[in-house]
């Protein structure tokens, strides 16, 4: 049975599944000393279907992964969809992205070095266009978080914009 065409490029970028996965593990722990600034416990990353990324309802159509704290039966996780696969810098910022969600429900009192900017508020609402929108993508992305994406972006010299809404 022959792969979709976009499955194939991804394969041919990198060898091997076998392959992607260390080069996602090798990002994931190097970046997780720019988040986190200390080894900690990692969320396992798995490639997941492009629809997912869009959800059941197609209302997130951008999305390049997401991520899912821990509980008790399942460890944390972070997914990737197949559409930033094909770009090293995509897939740096949507794991930085959602590391910082793992940072997040992980570290409950560290606000250390975070400021919230105080133009981003405008930024958010210009981007996503409509009160429903905004208030969605808010409901996953605290003022804490905000605040911990820009120190990030700012270290990893990746812009602010695609550090909020590429992940």
């Amino acid at each position: 049975m022959a792969l979709d065409e976009s499955l194939q490029a991804i394969l041919d970028k990198w060898g091997s599944e076998d392959h992607l996965y260390d080069f996602l593990h090798s990002e994931m722990e190097s970046l997780s000393c720019v988040v986190f600034g200390k080894e900690v416990s990692l969320p396992d990353i798995q490639v997941k279907p492009n629809w997912l990324a869009r959800g059941i309802m197609g209302e997130h159509p951008t999305a390049g992964g997401d991520y899912e704290p821990e509980d008790n039966e399942f460890p944390a996780q972070i997914g990737l969809f197949p559409s930033v696969l094909l770009d090293e810098r995509m897939i740096q910022i949507v794991i930085a992205h959602e590391l910082i969600h793992h940072w997040e429900y992980m570290v409950h009192n560290d606000c250390s070095e975070l400021n919230y900017p105080a133009e981003i508020d405008e930024v958010i609402d210009r981007t996503l266009k409509t009160p429903k929108r905004t208030s969605r993508w808010r409901s996953g992305h605290s003022a804490r978080f905000i605040s911990k994406a820009t120190v990030v972006a700012r270290k990893l010299d990746l812009p602010l914009l695609d550090m909020l809404f590429r992940g």
